[in-house]
């Protein structure tokens, strides 16, 4: 919530993890999807998901069509998903956060779901969570 004073309040950012090992990923195309974005008011937030990986087999979101669905999802053939770490957020997505408080962002991401307006897309290139010291070694041995 620290950054969000001197963020233009009508426009999109990008976020990507630190914990997180996706050397191809197409930030160019992001961005121009993030261009996009300004055109559909509806969006609060586009998400990269990627196929789950052996240590979180359940998935974070379904991926209905290009919408992000959390566990309402009426479509029961829609795979789901892990959110790699990566999205790009409207401002107003954050509204109502206190500066100084932290919060978590899955929450304020399946609130914005349940009203549709979350959208995303899947990435199958190279993607590996690295957020514990196993899964770093691990990534430093292959």
């Amino acid at each position: 919530c620290q950054a969000l004073p001197i963020l233009n309040p009508n426009d999109f950012f990008l976020v990507m993890n630190g914990d997180i090992f996706c050397p191809n990923f197409p930030i160019a195309e992001l961005i121009k999807r993030g261009e996009q974005l300004r055109t559909q008011e509806q969006f609060l937030a586009h998400l990269i998901l990627v196929p789950n990986p052996p240590h979180h087999p359940t998935g974070d979101f379904y991926l209905d069509g290009s919408i992000v669905r959390g566990e309402e999802n009426p479509n029961a053939h829609c795979p789901k998903l892990t959110f790699s770490g990566i999205g790009i957020y409207h401002r107003r997505l954050f509204d109502g956060l206190i500066r100084g408080e932290s919060a978590k962002l899955a929450p304020i991401l399946r609130r914005a779901m349940l009203n549709n307006q979350i959208s995303g897309e899947k990435y199958l290139g190279s993607w590996q969570d690295v957020g514990s010291p196993e899964r770093l070694a691990e990534l430093n041995r292959s």
